[in-house]
């Protein structure tokens, strides 16, 4: 059976038409934006269905022969924006195309066998403070003795943090990715639709915090203070800094999510929602290439 949908190669991607589509969808995310695919998968292509009436960004990969498709790094999932076909659509068109399958999506396909997964989110519109928890209350009022929070132009001081701190506690913190991180907040300043805040205590930088902006929704990508400030409830008052700022402008403050439980259990000191997600793999690699990955790793 013909595709209904068509691979357009990077190249010949109207990223214009494809922005107004993703900007105009109340259900978009903002990892679908054509400047955020571009940093995080700089050869996608993408799938379109007639005239931009719908489209799904494809992240291919080829190793030694085959296609394959990934979710790539910084990204949490990727849906169907438009109408006309759905997720299921992809995913079919994916599986007689591609050998070996590794996305999320934001809905349950059971004919898939799916895992799911958990993220967080807190509701701006609504009496978001009064949701935390005693000791994030605790937390945020000593945070408020000791920091100020502001925000920066630039994300130097914040990656060097990171690369002090976070790489050796964070496997997918490979050099590579971290030049991916770094464009992608580079970038994101770039657009105006990035801040970074900083923390500072007694003048000096002992953290930060990076967000992005998107339709209706601020998402947290990342953050890091030193131990010391970390200690101090740092992280909890940028958090309750940024709450407050971002409510004004936004409905959402999306935590990205994490399967990670004590990660998790931060997120929901602050009266965060549950939000699933599934993930979907699908193996259609030939014996030599699985046998060949087995004795590599002998």
């Amino acid at each position: 059976m013909e595709s209904i949908l068509e691979l357009i190669t990077h190249k010949n991607i109207d990223k214009e038409r494809w922005d107004s589509l993703v900007s105009n969808n109340d259900s978009s995310q903002l990892f679908m934006y054509s400047w955020y695919l571009d940093v995080v998968s700089p050869n996608w292509s993408a799938l379109i269905y007639k005239d931009y009436e719908a489209i799904f960004p494809i992240t291919e990969i080829k190793k030694f022969g085959t296609k394959q498709i990934i979710q790539p790094i910084f990204t949490r999932e990727f849906n169907v924006v438009g109408k006309g076909v759905d997720n299921q659509d992809v995913f079919n068109h994916l599986k007689a195309n591609y050998q070996n399958i590794s996305l999320r999506f934001n809905l349950e396909m059971p004919q898939f066998s799916p895992h799911s997964r958990i993220a967080q989110f807190v509701k701006l519109n609504e009496d978001f403070s009064g949701n935390y928890s005693t000791n994030a209350k605790r937390l945020i009022k000593k945070a408020q003795k000791h920091f100020v929070y502001k925000s920066i132009p630039d994300v130097s001081a914040l990656m060097a943090m990171v690369k002090d701190i976070l790489v050796e506690k964070i496997e997918e913190f490979t050099p590579d990715n971290l030049l991916v991180l770094e464009g992608l907040m580079e970038k994101a300043l770039e657009q105006e639709q990035g801040q970074c805040i900083a923390i500072f205590q007694d003048g000096n930088f002992v953290g930060a915090g990076f967000f992005l902006m998107a339709n209706d929704r601020v998402t947290y990508l990342k953050g890091v203070a030193n131990h010391e400030a970390k200690r101090l409830g740092a992280m909890y008052g940028l958090m309750h800094y940024a709450f407050n700022k971002y409510s004004l402008n936004f409905n959402v403050f999306d935590f990205g999510g994490s399967n990670v439980s004590n990660v998790a259990q931060f997120y929901k000191k602050f009266g965060a929602y549950d939000y699933t997600y599934y993930n979907y793999e699908l193996n259609q690699l030939p014996f030599w290439y699985k046998l060949s990955k087995k004795l590599l790793k002998k």
